[in-house]
């Protein structure tokens, strides 16, 4: 099959490689050119050669008599057509169905090439485009008006249309061309106006422009009261711009990067004007998973806080395929690694009995929380929080890549910097205590005083948001797909797992190298003892070595020591369980606090003034409607229910004040340990025992359940007051 011949017009002009030809003769296999030079040279070109050419970009044609076309037509071929305005488009398509009609018309000789011809054809176009529009909008023809244009203009029309070699543009109109072309200011006022807009308005004082016209128009008043005469007449004084004009001037001829750059500084200019790559894209379920924390904009009630309100830090994992939340930690310390750890582990496992600890009391949970696994790269930033030793050495365990995002880059963790907008702008437009983006936005509302959720309740109403909400909400990244239908869609990929569930034990603490002594392992103070420690500690050679131990900033009753040789994490509790018993790292720093104060005349302090100020704490926090963040624990009830009723401990003035004598601090152990009412309730059938979750997701502690007491020696399990029976209720 043969190619088609390109074909020209007598009046087209080809520019090949560079020259202007005319086209003297078009034939069917070849050519012939003459160029438009005063030598008149003759070219001969195939077919061949001029498709080549075409498609190689070496030939330009220039239709019909396009070079003999004003200077504004010409200018308005050469653009594309989406370069007009919409208007200007719907104007060149009108004035199309015009000139098409006449083509056809005169063509078959239907009307004479006069102005009454054209006025004939402009009353059967606009006949024929109203009855068009009227089918479109389904109403009769005679509602709509009908267009009328002059025959001349019509035929004005034809003729352009047909010059341009009937290119569409030609019909655009002009009307960006109309005015005046040329700067109206005079050349030394614009010099002037140069020099002070660089020297005053391009600086980093940032002075309003209404300043920088003043010595403009200072300046040239000058200029014009030093002029003399000119061949006896006074000479002709520069036209003063106004601020407008100058403003003008600016907008045209100021560099709008080069205004920020001098103005607002390097950093806010690249900001603003930089090119940003994409970020590494995901296709699977947990390929990579942002973390990140932000302050949330609420006040929350804080016990502890000087205020009593507090702002809680969130720090939250989104798995970047399916915005889903992979995890997060809710809380009033400031980031830390603790925060970070929290999170990967609440991500890592089931979220099943996260919802039923969280449950609200009227609220039940329409929708699953499916996300379990190991991400396979984890974005972070270059936080302390994330460059700890023990996030490190999770990935290591675990095998997940940690990608540090370089600074001040935050579109590259963009997922989870979403949602967090999404939070401000949606999960808290409704709650009391808002603080707001700023101060202009808040007005006069009263954040602190409207604060009414406490910690636990906030995690609830976050925790109905997330799940029932937005999980379920149309997200414009995900083809207005759904995170949880995404996640379901994308299941089939799987997640990865541990080969053993404990090996999630990377994720629960902080790595730290202690000595096995004689009285076992001491952090923060507290003494951790096991018969398996201290036989581990008998194993030859390895006595006098440092030890990898973990230990849970959410559960200071227990802390991990790895045994290498039997390739195991060694659990060893406390060998004071009525302290540490369901105590976090934060709670433990309050109760040191204090018991330092309650210690008197400086005295050492000891586990009696520990729990002393732990019960201090717990009414503190009931006098103010806080529930507890922590997991209640049998012996903290037990404890509390046997010493409500007695002094707390004995403290006199400053002037009064003695040193606590040993008799004194035996008396005060021994009421701590005072026996306690045995009258207990089993534990309800297959209800099972704490959870590994519970340092990540403490209950709320019940205010008016009576306590259960303690196990017997004999019972082995330690037996539970029903909170159901009425007889236990005060």
């Amino acid at each position: 099959m043969s190619a088609p011949r390109l074909r020209f017009g007598k009046t087209d002009i080809v520019v090949l490689d560079g020259r202007r030809l005319e086209v003297r003769r078009d034939g069917v296999d070849e050519v012939e050119f003459v160029s438009t030079d005063a030598e008149r040279e003759r070219f001969v070109r195939s077919q061949a050669e001029l498709r080549k050419a075409y498609f190689e970009r070496r030939l330009i044609v220039e239709r019909g008599a396009a070079s003999r076309l004003p200077d504004g037509l010409k200018a308005a071929l050469e653009k594309p057509l989406d370069c007009f305005s919409p208007k200007g488009r719907a104007a060149a398509m009108q004035r199309l169905d015009y000139v098409n009609l006449c083509e056809r018309m005169l063509g078959e000789k239907r009307v004479p090439r006069t102005l009454e011809g054209y006025a004939r054809i402009g009353r059967v176009a606009a006949w024929l485009r109203r009855a068009g529009a009227a089918s479109v909008a389904g109403c009769r023809r005679r509602t709509l008006p009908l267009e009328q244009f002059g025959a001349s203009t019509i035929r004005g029309w034809h003729w352009r249309w047909r010059d341009a070699g009937r290119s569409v543009n030609a019909l655009v109109p002009l009307d960006y061309m109309k005015g005046c072309q040329t700067p109206s200011i005079d050349a030394t006022a614009i010099a002037v106006i140069e020099r002070h807009v660089r020297d005053e308005w391009l600086t980093s004082t940032k002075p309003p422009l209404t300043v920088v016209h003043e010595s403009i128009v200072a300046e040239i008043d000058l200029f014009n009261a030093s002029l003399g005469s000119v061949g006896g007449k006074p000479a002709t004084p520069i036209p003063v711009p106004s601020l407008s004009t100058v403003a003008r001037w600016v907008d045209q001829n100021v560099d709008e990067y080069d205004a920020v750059l001098a103005r607002l500084g390097r950093k806010e200019a690249e900001r603003r004007f930089r090119g940003v790559r994409r970020a590494p894209q995901s296709v699977r379920p947990l390929q990579i998973v942002q973390v990140d924390h932000t302050l949330l904009d609420i006040m929350v009630i804080d016990p502890t806080s000087s205020t009593g309100v507090s702002r809680p830090w969130l720090t939250a994992a989104i798995c970047a395929t399916t915005r889903m939340l992979y995890g997060f930690h809710l809380g009033f310390e400031a980031p830390s690694w603790s925060s970070v750890m929290a999170c990967l582990h609440m991500g890592a496992l089931p979220k099943e009995e996260v919802l039923v600890r969280w449950k609200h009391e009227r609220y039940d949970f329409r929708s699953e929380w499916s996300v379990f696994g190991l991400p396979e790269v984890l974005v972070v930033d270059n936080g302390k929080d994330f460059q700890s030793n023990s996030l490190k050495a999770a990935a290591g365990q675990l095998g997940f890549e940690l990608r540090y995002t370089p600074s001040r880059r935050p579109h590259l963790k963009g997922k989870v910097e979403r949602y967090f907008g999404e939070i401000a702008r949606n999960f808290l437009a409704f709650l009391p205590g808002r603080t707001f983006a700023n101060v202009k936005e808040r007005g006069d509302y009263d954040a602190a005083a409207a604060a009414r959720l406490s910690l636990h309740e906030l995690t609830q109403a976050f925790l109905i948001w997330t799940v029932d909400y937005y999980h379920n909400k149309p997200h414009r990244g995900l083809a207005l797909a759904s995170p949880a239908q995404r996640w379901k869609d994308l299941s089939a990929y799987g997640v990865r797992v541990t080969p053993d569930v404990s090996d999630l034990t990377a994720f629960m603490g902080l790595v730290l190298d202690r000595s096995i002594r004689s009285i076992g392992v001491e952090y923060l103070g507290l003494v951790y003892q096991s018969k398996e420690l201290q036989l581990l500690r008998r194993a030859p050679g390895k006595a006098k070595r440092k030890w990898t131990v973990k230990a849970d900033p959410f559960d200071l009753s227990e802390i991990s020591v790895l045994d290498e040789d039997g390739s195991r994490w060694l659990k060893v509790p406390s060998v004071d369980p009525d302290l540490t018993d369901g105590l976090d790292i934060r709670q433990y720093k309050e109760i040191l606090d204090e018991a330092k104060a309650l210690a008197e005349g400086g005295s050492r302090v000891t586990v009696s003034n520990l729990l002393d100020a732990r019960r201090i704490l717990m009414e503190i926090g009931r006098e103010k409607g806080v529930r507890a963040a922590s997991r209640p624990t049998d012996v903290d009830v037990q404890w509390f229910r046997t010493n409500i009723d007695r002094p707390i401990v004995r403290v006199a003035d400053s002037a009064g004040r003695r040193r606590l004598t040993k008799a004194d601090r035996r008396r005060s152990d021994n009421r701590a340990r005072t026996a306690l009412p045995t009258e207990v309730v089993p534990a309800p059938p297959g209800e099972t025992g704490t959870s590994e979750l519970h340092h990540l997701f403490p209950a709320p502690r019940p205010t008016e359940v009576a306590p259960p007491a303690k196990a017997s020696a004999a019972g082995g399990r330690r037996p539970r007051i029903d909170p159901n029976d009425p007889k236990n209720w005060k």
